[in-house]
């Protein structure tokens, strides 16, 4: 390794462990989330390190467009692969306290924060990139130049010939059932597919969703072997090695995506069509998850309603065997539990759902045999993601996650032959 390199991981901690938020002013929803003391956080910034694995080039140039306060940039040089970092963002306050952070605690990093408009500056800018992460929303949702193939388009200009486009989308619905038209991850699609990118994976993360597309070469995984993957942890914190670890399995089990033809809905980019196909599609969700669980097998937990179900959640003794049997049966409604109880894992006031990653850890074997991509790309991520988390509720289960990872480093992706995407397979 080279001392340059090592000189970058020991420049990824900063001085302060105070944890950095911005929140929406309109809704008070969470904008950007920040721990100089740690890189991966349990939630979904962590995934910024994802699309670092299709690269075919371990010294890449990355530009996100979307900073906020940053939470994603060190997850991205963490995996050993990123040379240098530009980030864009249009808003001035974001800038200064990003600026702020990065000068005070990360100078070692190469990397360069600008203020600009995303659009514009993908239009006028001249230099080329490996890796182009965008995650640019705005109080309504997705800007409208996001929902236009002329800007997808105009990215294969400062895109290198082997590069990698990765969008972070907002969805809940896609996770829980098939779905046509208005969703972010099926119109996106379709606008990548448009505008000359192919071979796209879709990797889902609670209530988030990240697009992962090629340019013009085939998007190769990297394994953690050829990474040094083992060396490198040495010079990350324990949690940050399971954080790692967990980004590099996600994408080695990425499910493919296959594009199908669909119309177009007004204002599916908004935050307000998101919510409300959310609260169709829930609850659409829930009268078929309801109806599943009248099986005979199931009816003995008498669960007929969603306050039924969110109590059974808080009981260690009956939700593991409960979550068990509807695994066995459908994994795809077994969904459900990792998308909740992972989302609780910040609330203060949220209860002890430590028996979920304990269930993951201990099962994990069984629930690979199952299916893989629902083992690893739900469960064990947000089992790892709780453990990990800033909030710091499940720390003491950290050995077991380490060694649910090592099961899952050694088990071998048997599904990328066949698409089988998150979008429209259910």
């Amino acid at each position: 390794m080279s001392l340059k390199l090592k000189i970058s991981f020991e420049s990824l901690y900063g001085n302060t462990e105070e944890l950095i938020t911005a929140k929406n002013p309109s809704d008070d929803s969470l904008y950007s989330e920040f721990s100089p003391a740690q890189i991966f956080i349990g939630e979904y910034w962590d995934d910024f390190a994802l699309p670092v694995f299709f690269c075919n080039t371990k010294h890449q140039s990355v530009l996100i467009l979307g900073l906020g306060l940053g939470a994603g940039i060190r997850p991205l040089i963490a995996t050993g692969m990123v040379a240098n970092v530009t980030a864009v963002d249009v808003d001035i306050n974001f800038i200064n306290s990003a600026k702020k952070i990065y000068e005070t605690n990360f100078s070692g990093l190469n990397v360069k924060i600008i203020h600009d408009d995303a659009e514009q500056f993908v239009s006028k800018h001249l230099e080329k990139y490996d890796l182009i992460w965008i995650d640019l929303y705005d109080e309504q949702g997705l800007p409208e130049f996001l929902t236009k193939p002329l800007f997808y388009e105009k990215l294969h200009r400062i895109l290198n010939n082997s590069g990698v486009v990765a969008i972070n989308l907002f969805t809940v619905p896609a996770h829980l059932r098939q779905l046509e038209g208005g969703t972010m991850p099926l119109q996106v699609s379709k606008l990548l597919t448009q505008s000359g990118f192919t071979l796209q994976f879709g990797i889902p993360y609670r209530q988030n969703f990240t697009l992962v597309a090629r340019q013009n070469s085939s998007l190769t995984y990297i394994s953690p072997q050829h990474l040094e993957i083992s060396e490198l942890n040495q010079m990350l914190r324990t949690k940050d090695q399971a954080g790692l670890l967990l980004q590099s399995l996600r994408a080695r089990f990425a499910s493919e995506v296959s594009i199908r033809d669909f119309g177009f809905n007004k204002g599916w980019n908004t935050f307000s069509a998101r919510n409300a196909m959310c609260k169709e599609r829930w609850t659409e969700f829930l009268r078929e998850f309801f109806h599943f669980t009248t099986d005979e097998t199931l009816s003995i937990f008498k669960i007929n309603s969603w306050g039924d179900l969110i109590e059974l959640m808080k009981n260690p003794n009956t939700a593991p065997s409960f979550l068990e049997e509807i695994y066995m049966s459908s994994p795809i409604f077994a969904r459900v539990f990792p998308v909740y109880i992972s989302s609780r894992t910040s609330f203060s006031d949220s209860p002890d759902y430590s028996w979920y990653p304990k269930w993951v850890f201990c099962n994990l074997p069984k629930l690979i045999a199952i299916d893989e991509q629902e083992a690893i790309l739900f469960h064990l991520t947000q089992a790892v993601s709780m453990v990990i988390h800033i909030s710091a509720k499940y720390h003491e289960l950290l050995p077991l996650a380490f060694d649910a990872l090592r099961v899952a480093m050694e088990s071998t992706p048997h599904k990328k032959s066949t698409p089988n995407d998150f979008i429209t397979k259910i």
